[in-house]
Protein backbone atom coordinates (compact mmCIF):
# COMPACT_ATOMS: atom_id res chain seq x y z
CA UNK A 1 0.00 0.00 0.00
CA UNK A 2 2.73 2.49 0.51
CA UNK A 3 3.43 2.21 -3.41
CA UNK A 4 -0.07 2.86 -4.16
CA UNK A 5 -0.98 6.50 -2.36
CA UNK A 6 -3.64 7.06 -4.26
CA UNK A 7 -5.39 3.76 -3.88
CA UNK A 8 -4.86 4.22 -0.41
CA UNK A 9 -6.87 7.54 -0.13
CA UNK A 10 -9.51 6.34 -2.67
CA UNK A 11 -10.21 3.57 0.06
CA UNK A 12 -10.19 6.36 2.78
CA UNK A 13 -12.83 8.40 0.71
CA UNK A 14 -14.68 6.25 -0.28
CA UNK A 15 -15.04 3.16 2.35
CA UNK A 16 -17.00 3.37 5.70
CA UNK A 17 -16.60 1.15 8.81
CA UNK A 18 -18.83 1.45 11.51
CA UNK A 19 -17.17 2.41 15.05
CA UNK A 20 -17.64 -0.75 17.16
CA UNK A 21 -17.48 -3.60 14.03
CA UNK A 22 -16.03 -6.43 14.29
CA UNK A 23 -16.01 -9.36 12.27
CA UNK A 24 -17.81 -12.50 13.11
CA UNK A 25 -16.00 -15.56 14.77
CA UNK A 26 -15.57 -17.96 11.72
CA UNK A 27 -16.13 -21.68 13.07
CA UNK A 28 -13.46 -23.16 10.75
CA UNK A 29 -14.12 -27.05 11.66
CA UNK A 30 -17.74 -26.72 10.43
CA UNK A 31 -17.86 -24.03 7.95
CA UNK A 32 -17.96 -25.58 4.84
CA UNK A 33 -15.75 -24.86 1.65
CA UNK A 34 -18.52 -22.19 0.50
CA UNK A 35 -18.95 -20.55 3.62
CA UNK A 36 -14.77 -20.11 4.34
CA UNK A 37 -14.03 -19.36 0.52
CA UNK A 38 -16.56 -16.67 0.65
CA UNK A 39 -15.21 -14.89 3.43
CA UNK A 40 -13.23 -11.79 2.92
CA UNK A 41 -10.18 -12.98 4.58
CA UNK A 42 -9.94 -16.08 3.96
CA UNK A 43 -10.86 -16.82 -0.11
CA UNK A 44 -10.78 -20.14 -2.25
CA UNK A 45 -6.96 -21.30 -1.67
CA UNK A 46 -7.15 -20.67 1.68
CA UNK A 47 -10.67 -22.52 2.33
CA UNK A 48 -9.31 -25.38 0.43
CA UNK A 49 -6.14 -26.02 2.87
CA UNK A 50 -8.70 -25.76 5.81
CA UNK A 51 -10.57 -28.32 4.92
CA UNK A 52 -8.10 -30.17 3.62
CA UNK A 53 -6.60 -29.75 6.90
CA UNK A 54 -9.26 -29.86 9.23
CA UNK A 55 -10.74 -30.26 11.85
CA UNK A 56 -8.50 -28.80 14.36
CA UNK A 57 -8.20 -28.99 17.96
CA UNK A 58 -7.40 -24.88 18.85
CA UNK A 59 -6.14 -22.05 16.90
CA UNK A 60 -2.58 -22.87 17.41
CA UNK A 61 -3.23 -25.63 14.79
CA UNK A 62 -3.44 -23.69 12.43
CA UNK A 63 -0.34 -22.74 12.65
CA UNK A 64 0.74 -26.09 11.22
CA UNK A 65 -0.74 -24.84 7.49
CA UNK A 66 2.56 -23.64 5.30
CA UNK A 67 0.47 -21.06 3.65
CA UNK A 68 -0.34 -18.71 6.56
CA UNK A 69 1.94 -16.34 7.36
CA UNK A 70 2.81 -14.53 10.40
CA UNK A 71 0.28 -11.53 9.91
CA UNK A 72 -2.70 -14.12 8.44
CA UNK A 73 -2.15 -16.79 11.34
CA UNK A 74 -2.62 -13.81 13.77
CA UNK A 75 -6.12 -12.71 11.93
CA UNK A 76 -6.83 -16.11 11.32
CA UNK A 77 -6.42 -17.32 14.91
CA UNK A 78 -8.64 -13.90 16.45
CA UNK A 79 -10.94 -14.89 13.99
CA UNK A 80 -11.35 -18.48 14.72
CA UNK A 81 -11.25 -18.29 18.27
CA UNK A 82 -10.84 -21.75 21.10
CA UNK A 83 -14.60 -20.79 21.35
CA UNK A 84 -15.47 -20.98 17.46
CA UNK A 85 -13.44 -24.56 17.03
CA UNK A 86 -16.24 -27.24 17.41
Amino acid sequence: MHDAPDLVDSLRKYTFVAPGFAPALLQVNAASFEVLQAHPYVGKRLARVLVAHGPFQQPADLRKIRLLDEATFDWTKRLSSAKALP
